[in-house]
């Protein structure tokens, strides 16, 4: 399961900037990839926060899409929480992260080419009615009532957040600040409502049109 963050706001240091005698931050990388193995969440939290931002970036030149690269790189930190017990301490973190992170953009890419990528969004604009065809019209409704059905199926956690994310209008810090949470679990909640709402709209679009 994936780890629980929602009562913990602070993991171990962040960073290691100083080379004392037998310290470095290789070393502290070693122990932080041992203790994750280990299935501790404060480790993971300090690689998701040293890591997050020039992960996210590494795949936004890849794939130009801002919502897709964050979608990428917050299932790259879930697979690498999912998989912890299989992980080498003394591999190098970033390397290790960022061959998920490419192994996973090449996936959406792949997957990207044979169908389409629907992008649901409660408040889908349907655009002026004077310039846009009835049939775009209709199809812009459907889509957005698909959406709502499949942000109904939410757990009611999960709804909540992805609603004050997306219809609030409320930044991830100020969720985490509200909800007394972490921004790293809104994040992570963010990531698996906007999985799910694309996985209910597809099977939808396929049994309504076969």
């Amino acid at each position: 399961m994936e780890p629980n963050l929602l009562n913990t706001k602070t993991g171990i240091t962040k960073t290691l900037r100083s080379n004392n005698k037998g310290v470095s931050v290789e070393d502290f990388d070693v122990f932080l990839l041992s203790r994750l193995k280990l299935g501790d969440e404060s480790a993971f939290r300090n690689i998701y926060t040293r890591w997050e931002k020039p992960l996210f970036y590494f795949i936004r030149n890849i794939i130009r899409t801002e919502a897709d690269a964050e979608d990428i790189c917050q299932e790259t930190f879930v697979k690498l929480w999912l998989t912890r017990e299989s992980v080498d301490p003394e591999k190098n973190i970033k390397t290790y992260i960022f061959l998920i992170a490419r192994q996973l953009t090449m996936n959406f890419i792949r997957d990207k080419k044979r169908k389409d990528v629907f992008s649901p969004n409660p408040d889908t604009n349907i655009g002026d009615c004077d310039t846009v065809s009835p049939e775009k019209i209709v199809e812009a409704q459907e889509l957005t009532l698909l959406a709502e059905y499949a942000i109904s199926k939410l757990p009611p956690r999960t709804r909540e957040i992805y609603n004050m994310h997306y219809k609030d209008n409320l930044s991830y810090e100020q969720i985490a600040e509200m909800l007394d949470t972490n921004v790293v679990n809104i994040k992570t909640q963010i990531y698996q409502a906007r999985k799910k709402i694309r996985e209910i709209i597809y099977v939808m679009v396929t049994l309504m049109f076969p």
